[in-house]
């Protein structure tokens, strides 16, 4: 019984500790891994894409203080939902640049009359 509890609690650290945790500034550089890999659908912004989990994480750490099982299943279920989003407007549905479907959206915003 106590093993589940310095476990639960353990758990519910972590989970404190990242949903409190401040995202860090992106400092831009010229490197290989900051060049945009993909095209926003919605902005058409060349963007390297963020990923999205879906969920909360207040949400997840009630279920795993109050329900145990419930809680880790949630986690679980969270870390499986990954998305890649778009840093500018937010849309969830970027493009690999090198795409046919990115050189259609750059044609027809090219081609739209203003």
């Amino acid at each position: 019984m106590i093993y589940i509890l310095a476990i639960s609690a353990l758990i519910a650290g972590v989970c404190i500790y990242r949903a409190l945790k401040e995202k860090a500034p992106v400092i831009p550089d010229e490197s290989e891994s900051a060049r945009p890999t993909h095209l926003c659908s919605n902005c058409l912004s060349e963007i390297k894409p963020d990923d999205k989990v879906e969920g909360s994480g207040p949400l997840g750490l009630l279920l795993l203080l109050l329900f145990l099982l419930p809680g880790i299943l949630y986690f679980i279920w969270r870390s499986t939902t990954k998305k890649p989003q778009c840093p500018v407007c937010g849309a969830t549905f970027p493009v690999p640049l090198n795409s046919p479907a990115a050189a259609n959206l750059l044609a027809k915003a090219v081609t739209k009359p203003s």
